[in-house]
């Protein structure tokens, strides 16, 4: 699993800065399920992007710096961990830090 760009500016007027990030994932497998959700620095879960969802063996998922009550985050590191899990296979936890910074 990866995010690119690992940094994000919630802004659209951010020079230089994305205000998105996309999260991808590739596990080789089809017919799994996925769980995705983002983390802040003290662990409480903030936004989850899948939930029990059917994924293909690889693609991706946008964020864009917003938790789940339509809130802009704070600047800080955050946690995206994914999980994956199927019928027939062991479940599997990817994990990745990335930031979100802001605008002077």
């Amino acid at each position: 699993m990866s995010a690119d760009p690992k940094m994000l500016v919630p802004n659209p007027t951010s020079l230089g800065y994305s205000s998105f990030t996309r999260i991808f994932y590739d596990v080789a497998t089809i017919g799994l399920y996925a769980n995705l959700m983002i983390f802040d620095h003290q662990g409480r879960r903030i936004k989850q992007l899948l939930k029990n969802a059917s994924i293909d063996s690889s693609g991706s998922v946008l964020w864009d710096g917003v938790d789940d009550s339509g809130n802009s985050v704070y600047a800080g590191s955050y946690l995206i961990l994914v999980e994956v899990y199927g019928l027939n296979s062991p479940r599997k936890i990817l994990k990745e830090v990335m930031v979100v910074g802001f605008q002077y």
